[in-house]
């Protein structure tokens, strides 16, 4: 399979000057050993000491043409954001999440992280918030009985150490669920500023299921003089409305 890099809408990271890349031809074996293998690509990304923007740009994959049997699955893109190391007096370091929303299935747990646009020329800690109207689905790893948790960011980092959400695995049918994950910023800080998107939005989605089905046999007999007949379905499962 190929692997192919183009830049983005701008700010765009240009193949040469931020990073250097030449269409790659990925090989897979091992087929017959395995039901899934991995292989890997290498990109450089490129230092060029001036001060600028997080710039990006995307992978994509690209099938064999008039192969069959091999198709491109999810996610078949990549972007790759490049952050900025340069270090300018006064520049502000922005923090943020990496999208504004996210997805974890009920009775399993990710890891939640901050980013930082800038350069972190001194240790600080960060306060989240974890906000929901559901608060017995989930806790804090690093804080199991409160919904307040501190995160670190060290000199030179890009991310901050991991908040970890752990959702609990239930037999009721409760629909997704949602929390809400916001920051404060570090006192005293001046050149600490929240970039966008500053809040998370964490959906909790339900492995449970409600099974919907006709009451009685998968026939009935009925005389076309009956008129009105009424017909009943049942609902199997647990469900919390």
């Amino acid at each position: 399979i190929s692997i192919q890099c183009n830049e983005v809408d701008p700010p765009q990271a240009i193949n040469g000057a931020d990073y250097s890349f030449s269409r790659s031809r990925v090989t897979f074996n091992d087929f017959d050993r395995e039901e899934t293998v991995s292989s890997e690509f290498e990109i450089d990304i490129l230092d060029d000491f001036i001060s600028e923007s997080t710039e990006s740009f995307i992978c994509f994959l690209l099938t064999p043409f008039g192969t069959t049997g091999i198709i491109a699955g999810e996610p078949n893109t990549l972007t790759v954001d490049i952050f900025d190391d340069d270090v300018i007096p006064n520049n502000p370091v922005k923090l943020k999440f990496m999208s504004s929303r996210m997805k974890i299935l009920e009775g399993s747990q990710s890891e939640i992280r901050i980013l930082a646009i800038g350069a972190i020329t001194e240790n600080f800690t960060v306060n989240l918030k974890f906000t929901s109207e559901n608060i017995d689905d989930f806790i804090i790893a690093e804080n199991p009985f409160g919904l307040n948790v501190e995160v670190q960011f060290a000199v030179g980092e890009t991310r901050s150490s991991p908040a970890t959400l752990i959702t609990f695995d239930d037999s009721i049918w409760e629909g997704v669920e949602e929390l809400s994950v916001t920051f404060d910023l570090p006192p005293n800080m001046t050149n600490i500023q929240k970039g966008v998107p500053a809040t998370l939005t964490v959906a909790i989605e339900d492995d449970d299921e409600i099974i919907i089905s006709f009451v009685g046999n998968d026939t009935i007999h009925i005389s076309e003089d009956i008129g009105t007949y009424p017909f009943q379905l049942k609902a199997s499962g647990f469900y919390a409305r």
